[in-house]
Order: structure tokens, then C-alpha cells, then sequence
């Protein structure tokens, strides 16, 4: 399946804004920035597996690292430029920190902060935060 930006997703994202933030949250009650990515990429049609419980998940490190398994583990690999629907790794010291979903340069990047989901262009993210970025792309096992 590609992931190409299509109206349902736009139509799905633009559903999520305004949902409150949760640790360990994974549904529209409410969520935390891997949970909203879990949740966006299994409703489009790419099943991926389970976030990690926040309680293993707690520093830089064991966040980086959680996050770097489930890319391997769920068939994503990073691109240099950004396509439409990819996972944004935002990066702090070379650990990933937070993560969201590029929607499109003018649409921005869907991610769950402490103000809830919210969708933000990638250079205020990354501003405001004093992070890097780098982009992650879904492909299918042949």
C-alpha cells in the first residue's frame, strides 16, 4: 500500500485535531505522540504493532530506542525528502524525542503535544523545540 495523501487521511487527521494528550493514549479519547501515529497509520490501512507503554519509554533513550524498533520492525525506512503521510522523527541530542506525521508542506505535520493533537508546520516544531527532524516512509514487503 502506498501512503500517498488521500482524503480519507486529510479527512482523518483533520477528525483527530483537538484531541486531548494522554500518556499512553492510543484512540480518540485521547493520545500521546506514538499513539497518534500507531492510530493514523492502522486507520489508513498499515497495521503496525502496539505502542510502547510510556513506562518503558520514559527517557530520551529508551524513547529513541523504542522508536528505532518499531520502524525496523514495522517496514519504515528513512527518506530525504518528505512524502506525503510519513512519520516525522523529531530528534534532541541524537535521541528521537517525539514524533508526528507529515500531512504536506502546506498542510503540515499532525502530532500530539501537551496542548492535545495539533497540526503544525515542521520548521515551528523544530524551532520552538531546538530539535532536528528526518523523515520515515512505509514500504511494503515485496
Amino acid at each position: 500500500m502506498n501512503t500517498t495523501l488521500s482524503k480519507d487521511s486529510l479527512r482523518l487527521a483533520t477528525k483527530l485535531i483537538g484531541t486531548p494528550y494522554l500518556v499512553n493514549g492510543k484512540d480518540p479519547k485521547g493520545f500521546d505522540c506514538w499513539g497518534l501515529v500507531w492510530y493514523f497509520y492502522n486507520k489508513i490501512g498499515i497495521k503496525t504493532t502496539d505502542p510502547l507503554d510510556y513506562s518503558f519509554r520514559k527517557t530520551a533513550k529508551t524513547k529513541s530506542k523504542a522508536f528505532n524498533e518499531a520502524l525496523i520492525s514495522n517496514n519504515f525506512v528513512r527518506i530525504e525528502k518528505p512524502q506525503k503521510n510519513c512519520i516525522v522523527s523529531f530528534s534532541k541530542n541524537g535521541y528521537t524525542v517525539h514524533v508526528g506525521i507529515f500531512l504536506g508542506k502546506t498542510e503540515g505535520c499532525l502530532h500530539s503535544c501537551s496542548n492535545g493533537v495539533v497540526c503544525e508546520n515542521i520548521e515551528k516544531i523544530k524551532s520552538l523545540r531546538c530539535l532536528t527532524y528526518e523523515f520515515y516512509q512505509w514500504q511494503k514487503l515485496a
